[in-house]
């Protein structure tokens, strides 16, 4: 099996940050800038494509990216990562592992002494409930099995789009709808590059604009089943994370994102 990485980026003159990625696959590269081009080069020994266009929005330039893919398996990766030694090995053994899975998950970690992300145990196969866990980061999938089905990202979520995040939950959960078997293997591919700003700009907190882009997303996700699970939801996590955050507040907003996402796909 070819392993390749896909990856968004934005503003790179060219494809250097590569080699501090440490990737041993191949790597195709959607660079989102104020100019257009498409090289070829090498990293090391790693043959690396960059294609930059003008086109904005993580969810569009990994439309791209499955446009243009050329491996068997795609890794999705980020420009703030750098990948474990073997992670090659690991991917090529899941799948022979689990030949019936069209997706397989992994786990990234933000300390290279300690996983910091362990949501799941085992080794399983993700069901509707479970995929909101994933990071993006953390998946791979077979590109045939995505093609096959007509799968994309959805250009209202992730950033740099009206809804910004959630891009990922959204494709695994059609993913499921449309057949393919996700599976889980608790191992760590990756880790973040420390102090990056743009990671940090996570942090701002639990706001309207958070549960609005929640709410969002989980109508994307669950559609009829929006209301029982944004009520589960926010029940669960109220307790343990937005202690703070009246529960009616952030149902009320939730639901304005539900109304928003509705009007904005209208138009």
């Amino acid at each position: 099996m070819i392993l390749q990485h896909i990856i968004s980026t934005m503003h790179r003159k060219d494809a250097s940050f590569v080699q501090r990625l440490k990737c041993k696959c191949p790597v195709l590269i959607i660079n989102q800038a104020d100019t257009v081009d498409d090289i070829r080069t090498t990293i090391g020994d790693v043959p690396v494509r960059m294609i930059t266009s003008t086109e904005r929005g993580l969810s569009n330039s990994r439309n791209r990216l499955l446009e243009n893919a050329e491996g068997d398996i795609c890794i999705v990766g980020d420009d703030d990562l750098f990948y474990s030694s073997n992670y090659d090995e690991i991917i090529n053994k899941a799948y022979d592992d689990f030949p019936e899975a069209d997706i397989i998950t992994f786990r990234f970690s933000e300390q290279t002494d300690v996983d910091t992300r362990q949501a799941f145990s085992a080794p399983r196969r993700l069901n509707m409930l479970q995929i909101s866990k994933v990071a993006s980061v953390e998946v791979t999938f077979r590109l045939e099995s995505i093609r096959r089905a007509g799968l994309s990202f959805d250009p209202l979520l992730g950033l740099g789009a009206h809804f910004g995040s959630g891009e990922e939950n959204a494709f695994l959960a059609d993913a499921l709808r449309a057949g393919l078997h996700i599976h889980h293997v608790p191992v760590t591919i990756c880790y973040c590059i420390e102090d990056q700003e743009d990671r940090r700009k996570w942090t701002d907190g639990f706001n309207k604009d958070y549960f609005v882009k929640k709410g969002a997303c989980f109508y994307r996700i669950f559609g009829w089943l929006f209301l029982p699970m944004s009520i589960a939801f926010l029940i669960l996590k109220k307790r343990s994370v937005f202690r703070n955050v009246p529960l009616f507040s952030a149902l009320f907003w939730m639901l304005e994102g539900k109304r928003e996402y509705c009007r904005i796909k209208k138009e």
